[in-house]
């Protein structure tokens, strides 16, 4: 009998710890989902993308993103664009904050409008469909990570008079 007792005691207490891990120390994994919409501009000296991610930390921790960086997939050498800057709307570039750290909250949802900007520019958008790549350096890390791979839609080409697009205006 008292070894019955030890044994579900020692099982209790196991499941005790685990579930407490669980819910309150364990790292989640960022998700973000792909742009629904764009804002670009492009010209010899800089080509600026602003997208819409919303990031969402399954785990009960927060997520640090250190950096943020887009990549345009099958580009040899790879030249990113880099994060500079957090916008209200993509109508409007005024309210712009630079570029910082960010926290992810445990459980949790956070929508940044996110501006990348590479320079000199050396892409233009021709219609079409582009092939990229939101990465990012989390928390105490050097590596880049691939978050979201997306495909950037393309109507007609994008040039110095930026303006916003529908990322999903061919599957209306």
């Amino acid at each position: 009998m008292t070894i019955l007792a030890i044994t579900l005691s020692v099982l209790a207490f196991s499941f005790t710890v685990a579930t407490f891990y669980w819910m309150n120390w364990r790292r989640g994994n960022l998700q973000v989902g792909p742009p629904r919409s764009y804002y670009a501009s492009s010209d010899t000296h800089h080509l600026i993308l602003v997208l819409p991610f919303l990031f969402f930390n399954d785990g009960p921790t927060p997520i640090l993103v250190q950096n943020l960086r887009i990549v345009l997939q099958n580009e040899t050498p790879l030249k990113p664009l880099y994060f500079m800057a957090t916008v209200e709307d993509l109508m409007n570039l005024d309210g712009r904050k630079r570029a910082t750290q960010f926290p992810i909250r445990g459980r949790d949802t956070d929508l940044l409008l996110c501006e990348f900007h590479r320079a000199p520019g050396e892409q233009t958008f021709k219609a079409g469909r582009y092939g990229m790549e939101l990465q990012a350096r989390l928390g105490k890390s050097d590596a880049w990570k691939s978050l979201c791979s997306f495909q950037l839609d393309v109507e007609r080409p994008i040039t110095e008079q930026g303006r916003s697009y529908d990322n999903f205006a061919r599957e209306h």
